[in-house]
């Protein structure tokens, strides 16, 4: 895949992810996530809630820093896009945990394929995102 291509590629899957977040949020913060008051709700709030910071506040960001920067050829792209990737994966790793030691994938089928899907972008696209800029820093080098 030539470099202009995959720039384009991985910018707009960057853009895509960026929106995704955003729209999670949007629905998170529109419909009441967890009706019943019960222990585990409680639990899952208060996790949830820690999050809209830093995925709001950092990963989106990032990823659309590094989307820009990778359209227009300049190499602050491929930086950003380094950090959201790696942002991408402590956050995937941070929610499988979570999801694991309550019970989340087992809730019901939505649910339950919800957190698998989101799960698995964070931790596949984030080393996609990684690998693929880090090559983009040796071609540059040389």
């Amino acid at each position: 895949m030539n470099s202009g291509k995959s720039h384009k590629l991985f910018a707009t899957l960057q853009l895509i992810l960026a929106a995704g977040f955003i729209g999670f949020w949007a629905m998170y913060f529109a419909e009441n996530p967890c009706p019943h008051k019960t222990i585990a709700c409680e639990r899952f709030l208060a996790f949830e809630n820690s999050f809209p910071v830093p995925d709001l506040g950092y990963i989106v960001p990032m990823l659309v820093i590094g989307a820009v920067g990778l359209l227009k050829g300049q190499r602050y792209g491929v930086l950003a896009s380094l950090l959201a990737g790696s942002a991408l994966i402590f956050l995937g790793l941070l929610d499988v945990s979570f999801n694991l030691q309550n019970a989340r994938y087992t809730i019901n089928f939505v649910e339950g394929f919800l957190n698998v899907l989101i799960n698995g972008v964070c931790l596949i696209f984030g080393p996609i995102l990684i690998r693929n800029m880090w090559r983009r820093l040796e071609v540059t080098k040389s």
